[in-house]
């Protein structure tokens, strides 16, 4: 069993929950049209920003989350409880 969650402390965080702290509130936002199914370039619409500049913002988050396809973004994202995949919606905070 974990010690800190023994005591009542806290639990050890993850890395996509570290890097979550990290994600600007636009990156978020990328991640979680990511998690709704939304392409790059639906997501450039949404956001009002060119296509290159949503592909820059996608490709930050990869980065950040450690991962190489917007797909293992998502798929990492949910699994430490950052997104919902079923509504798309942010749950860290």
């Amino acid at each position: 069993a974990d010690q800190a969650a023994l005591r009542g402390g806290a639990r050890p965080r993850s890395r996509a929950q570290k890097v979550a702290q990290f994600l600007t509130p636009r990156e978020r936002e990328v991640l979680t049209r990511l998690a709704r199914g939304e392409s790059t370039q639906a997501l450039a619409k949404a956001m009002g920003v060119t296509r290159s500049t949503a592909r820059s913002h996608v490709q930050s988050v990869l980065s950040k989350l450690g991962v190489h396809s917007q797909r293992e973004a998502v798929i990492e994202a949910a699994r430490h409880g950052l997104v919902s995949v079923e509504t798309g919606e942010w749950l860290a905070g």
